[in-house]
C-alpha cells in the first residue's frame, strides 16, 4: 500500500461541506437540484472569473416519466425499468437495451395531458443552471453529448480554456481531469451513490465523491465541495466528509468480514435467464437443488436479477460464497460444470442460458 498525504505543488485538499437536503425542502429554500448553499457559492465562484463542475451520476433530462392523473410510468418493453425522457431529443430512452420511442404529451392509459417528469440527470440540470445563472457559459459531459473521442476532447477543452464556466456531468469527469480555475464541486444527490443493491455500492460512492472532489482546488486557489444529501448521517457520507479513508475501510472491512464477502470469502455468480420467465424460474430452482447436494448453505437463492427482465430474457440469480482457498475454489467450480451439465441434459432447460461469474466484484 502506497500513501499519498499531501497534494502536488502548492494545492491543499478541498473544504468539503455537506447539506441536508431535508432541511433545505423544510426551509423551503431547495428549489429542486440546488440549494442555497450550493447556489451562493456558485455565485461568488462566477464572480471570481472561476469555474464550475457540477456532478450527477445519471444522464438524460429524467429518469421517470409518469402520469399524475392515473399513475402511469414509461416503461420499456424489453426490460423491467422505466424509460428515460431526453428532452433535447423528443424522445424517451432504454439505457440498458437502447428502445426508444417518441416523446408522447398524451397518456395512453387514460388520455390525460398530466404527464411529469421526475427526478433529474444532466441534462436538465443544465437546462435548470443556464435559467439560474444565464450570464454563464455551461457545457455537459455526459455518454450522450461525448459519445465520441473528438466531442469528449472538445467539451474538455473548452473548459480547460476557460470558454465554459460550469461544467455538468457524470462519472466521465470524476477522474484523471486536472483543472487549474475549478474552484467548486458540487455533488447534487449523493443519496443516488448509495442506493444500489450492491455489496460495493459504500466503496463505489466513496470513490466517486473523493474523486470528484479532487477536481477542485487543483493550484494554489482553495477548493470548496458541497455534498447535497438527504442522509446527512450516512457513514459514507462522514467519512468522505473528513477525508477519512481508514475509517471507512476499518468499517467497511468489519462489515465484509462479518457476512462473509470479499476480500475475506470468494464469490461465484451464476446468471439463469430465459424470454419465458416460468421456465427461467424452474431452471434456477433445479440448478440450486443440484448445487445445494454438496455446497449446502453455501448457496444462495435463487431470486428474481435486480433487474427481473433485461433486454427480453427473465433473470434469476444464484449467489456461491466459499473460503479463501484454492483448492476449494477448484472442488466447486468443477462441481459447478458438473450441475450445469446435468441441467442441461433436462430437455426442458437445454435452452436456458446459463452465465457463471467468478470473482463478480
Amino acid at each position: 500500500m502506497v500513501e499519498i498525504s499531501e497534494r502536488f505543488g502548492l494545492s491543499s485538499l478541498p473544504t468539503l461541506q455537506v447539506v441536508d437536503l431535508k432541511k433545505e425542502v423544510k426551509d423551503q429554500r431547495f428549489e429542486g437540484m440546488i440549494s442555497q448553499t450550493l447556489k451562493e457559492a456558485i455565485e461568488n465562484a462566477l464572480a471570481k472569473k472561476e469555474q464550475v463542475i457540477l456532478f450527477q451520476n445519471r444522464r438524460g433530462f429524467a429518469p421517470t416519466y409518469h402520469c399524475k392523473t392515473c399513475g402511469w410510468k414509461a416503461m420499456c418493453q424489453n426490460c423491467d425499468v422505466h424509460l428515460t425522457l431526453h428532452k433535447a431529443h423528443h424522445s424517451l430512452r432504454c439505457h440498458y437495451c437502447g428502445y426508444k420511442i417518441t416523446l408522447i404529451k398524451v397518456c395512453p392509459a387514460c388520455g390525460s395531458q398530466t404527464l411529469e417528469e421526475v427526478g433529474f440527470g444532466t441534462e436538465k440540470i443544465e437546462h435548470s443552471i443556464e435559467l439560474m445563472f444565464p450570464g454563464a457559459k455551461v457545457a455537459r459531459l455526459d455518454m450522450d453529448n461525448a459519445s465520441t473521442k473528438s466531442a469528449m476532447e472538445n467539451i474538455l477543452m473548452d473548459f480547460e480554456y476557460h470558454e465554459t464556466d460550469i461544467l455538468v456531468g457524470t462519472q466521465m469527469l470524476t477522474k484523471g481531469l486536472d483543472f487549474g480555475n475549478v474552484s467548486v464541486v458540487g455533488i447534487l444527490l449523493a443519496d443516488s451513490l448509495l442506493r444500489y443493491p450492491d455489496l460495493r455500492a459504500g466503496e463505489r460512492a466513496y470513490q466517486l465523491m473523493t474523486q470528484v472532489s479532487g477536481r477542485s482546488g487543483r493550484r494554489e486557489k482553495p477548493g470548496l465541495v458541497i455534498i447535497q444529501t438527504f442522509q446527512v448521517n450516512h457513514p459514507v457520507i462522514r467519512e468522505t466528509l473528513h477525508h477519512d479513508y481508514l475509517s471507512f475501510f476499518e468499517r467497511e472491512s468489519d462489515e465484509r468480514k462479518k457476512f462473509l464477502y470479499p476480500p475475506y470469502y470468494r464469490l461465484i455468480f451464476l446468471e439463469i435467464a430465459h424470454k419465458n420467465a416460468a421456465k427461467a424460474d424452474a431452471a434456477a430452482m433445479q440448478m440450486a437443488i443440484f448445487l445445494k447436494e454438496k455446497l449446502t448453505n453455501r448457496v444462495l437463492g435463487p431470486a428474481p436479477g435486480s433487474i427481473p427482465r433485461l433486454r427480453g430474457q427473465y433473470i434469476y440469480q444464484i449467489l456461491i460464497k466459499m473460503e479463501n482457498t484454492p483448492a476449494i475454489l477448484s472442488g466447486i467450480k468443477s462441481y459447478i460444470l458438473e450441475c450445469r451439465v446435468k441441467l442441461f441434459e433436462i430437455k426442458t432447460y437445454r435452452d436456458v442460458k446459463i452465465v457463471i461469474d467468478v470473482d463478480p466484484y
